[in-house]
């Protein structure tokens, strides 16, 4: 299962929350949060996130984040058929959908970022439900907007997009609203589904 949503969404809390409430269960499971900003690979895209490391090719940070993830594959596959509960903190939808345009509408051009992100991760398991963790309403929203440097109409936008993408990139999908002091809820939505599939 995959979480994904802008930053700020609340989506890296959900995460920590479901893995508390599978430890308390003790049900088995494995948390992978992406990118890994470990190792040499991990590291340079901590540079480039934080400005520190100017990377111009698209290609080359394409290329970059999927190695990044490619390192965690065998790691994966292990878990996945040992029977773990794999729990993803993002995955290869964000790498599509924080680099196509926000003014994009046209579904062909999506497709098409589709299809050149996702040769790059060729090699990957494919996630069987993604979790959209959307935060629109939350009281911090300007408060994060600040931290990671965009503004609420481009979070929004961004949001908009992760939907797009994952309409296309992946078979099944849920959107969860995480509301201002109901995050709990939002983790027994989620959860209440996991278990409905296992």
């Amino acid at each position: 299962m995959v979480l994904e949503g802008v930053n700020g969404s609340g989506k890296s809390t959900i995460a920590d929350a479901i893995i508390n409430h599978y430890r308390s269960s003790h049900t088995s499971f494995a948390l992978y949060k992406f990118p890994n900003r470990n190792g040499r690979i991990g590291q340079r895209i901590h540079g480039y996130l934080t400005k520190k490391i100017p990377i111009e090719s698209k290609y080359e940070i394409f290329d970059l984040f999927a190695r990044n993830r490619m390192e965690m594959r065998e790691r994966t596959m292990l878990d996945v058929a040992s029977g773990l509960l794999v729990i993803c903190d993002r995955y290869i939808i964000s790498a599509v959908a924080y680099h196509i345009p926000l003014h994009v509408k046209e579904s062909h051009i999506i497709d098409s970022y589709c299809n050149v992100v996702g040769h790059f991760d060729k090699h990957m398991p494919r996630a069987n439900v993604v979790y959209i963790i959307r935060g629109d309403h939350l009281a911090k929203r300007d408060e994060v907007a600040q931290r990671f440097h965009y503004e609420e109409e481009k979070a929004r936008l961004l949001a908009d997009m992760i939907e797009r993408v994952v309409d296309k990139y992946t078979g099944e999908y849920m959107i969860i609203h995480n509301v201002e002091g109901k995050m709990s809820e939002a983790v027994k939505e989620i959860t209440d589904d996991i278990n409905r599939r296992v």
